[in-house]
C-alpha cells in the first residue's frame, strides 16, 4: 500500500514522553508519504506548545468535546479555538464521535469540516466499504484521515 494511503493515529499522551524520538519517527514516516494524526486532543495533559515541533498532518478533537456541541456554547468556543489553531498551524482538524446532524451542522458552522463517528458512518467491513468507494462517497486516496459524508 502506498504511504499516501496510510494515516497513523497517535494519542496525545505520546507528547508526554520523549518528544525528540517521537518527532524523528514521524519525520521518517512522512518521508514515506505516511500521514499522521494526533488523536484525543483536549483530553490529556500535553503542552499545546509542543504542537509547534511535532510534524503531524492532523489533530483529532475527542468526542467528549464534540458530543452536544450544537447546544453547548463552551464546547463551541473550544472547538472554534481548535479550528483556528489547526488552520494557523496548517494542519487538518477532525472531530471524533459525531453522532447526529445537529452536532455535524454545528461543527461545519464552526469551521470543522472533517468528522468521523456513527452519525457519519457506522463501522463497516470491506464488503460494505467498497460500494461507497465505487460511488465516490469516500475517497481514501485524497483523504486518508476522515471526511464528512453527504449521504
Amino acid at each position: 500500500m502506498p504511504g499516501e494511503q496510510v494515516c497513523v493515529e497517535i494519542t496525545e499522551n505520546v507528547l508526554l514522553g520523549d518528544v525528540a524520538k517521537f518527532t524523528t519517527a514521524l519525520a521518517g514516516l512522512r518521508q514515506l508519504g505516511v500521514r499522521s494524526a494526533l488523536d484525543d486532543i483536549g483530553t490529556g495533559f500535553s503542552n499545546l506548545a509542543r504542537l509547534r515541533d511535532v510534524p503531524v498532518d492532523a489533530i483529532k478533537v475527542d468526542r467528549t468535546l464534540v458530543t452536544g456541541v450544537a447546544n453547548d456554547r463552551r464546547a463551541q468556543a473550544i472547538v472554534l479555538a481548535l479550528v483556528r489553531l489547526a488552520h494557523d498551524l496548517g494542519i487538518e482538524l477532525i472531530a471524533e464521535g459525531v453522532e447526529n446532524d445537529a452536532d455535524a451542522d454545528a461543527l461545519v458552522r464552526l469551521g470543522c469540516l472533517r468528522a468521523q463517528g456513527h452519525g457519519i458512518a457506522r463501522p463497516m467491513d470491506v464488503a460494505s466499504l467498497v460500494p461507497l468507494l465505487d460511488r465516490g462517497v469516500i475517497d481514501l486516496r485524497h483523504d486518508p484521515a476522515a471526511q464528512m459524508i453527504d449521504s
